[in-house]
């Protein structure tokens, strides 16, 4: 199962997926050929991390577009993580997971503005969330963490006192991250 970070018009996938979709020629699903929208992905490259944007037509096909970059790098090898890239209304956020560091974008149609980019609060991010203006970061270098930022109406990142938990055990091998909005909880 692919988990995609929708907005109208728009999906966000992660990185590796994105480019092997848009390799094999393969669009959007029916539910979404209707609608042009973007495709992002992330370069994960140790040079200079970038969001790639893939420009998406009416039929579900895609091209190539622009890239933007993120002030951080990536590793420039597999993550085997979902959730590196997450959207949020009108705000994309990035892992940089070279640079122990997130990014976050203003989208404005087809480009995407920096706006701030910040320490993750460990070692290699790979996945993110969000939920009612809280963005959550799971690193899964070191012993691994998952920590807590504030979103400001801008787009701005601060570190969330007494968010940083450490994850199960040493070497557990993480992959994502997912908040489940209270609405949506069952217990």
């Amino acid at each position: 199962m692919f988990n995609l970070a929708r907005l109208p018009g728009r999906l966000a996938l992660p990185g590796a997926l994105g480019l092997a979709l848009a390799a094999l020629g393969i669009g959007a699903s029916g539910a979404l050929a209707h609608s042009a929208g973007a495709v992002y992905t992330l370069s994960n490259d140790p040079a200079g991390n970038a969001v790639e944007v893939l420009e998406r037509a009416g039929d579900g096909s895609l091209s190539a577009g622009d890239e933007f970059a993120t002030g951080g790098t990536g590793t420039g090898t597999g993550l085997g993580n979902q959730g590196g890239l997450v959207l949020d209304r009108r705000l994309l956020f990035a892992v940089n997971p070279g640079s122990d560091s997130i990014s976050s974008f203003r989208v404005h149609g087809q480009e995407l503005e920096l706006l701030d980019t910040d320490a993750s609060g460990g070692d290699q991010p790979i996945s993110l969330t969000v939920d009612d203006g809280l963005l959550y970061v799971l690193n899964a270098g070191g012993a691994g963490n998952i920590t807590g930022y504030t979103i400001s109406r801008h787009g701005a990142l601060s570190p969330l006192a007494g968010s940083t938990r450490p994850l199960s055990g040493a070497g557990v091998g993480p992959a994502r991250c997912r908040s489940i909005p209270a609405a949506a909880r069952w217990w």
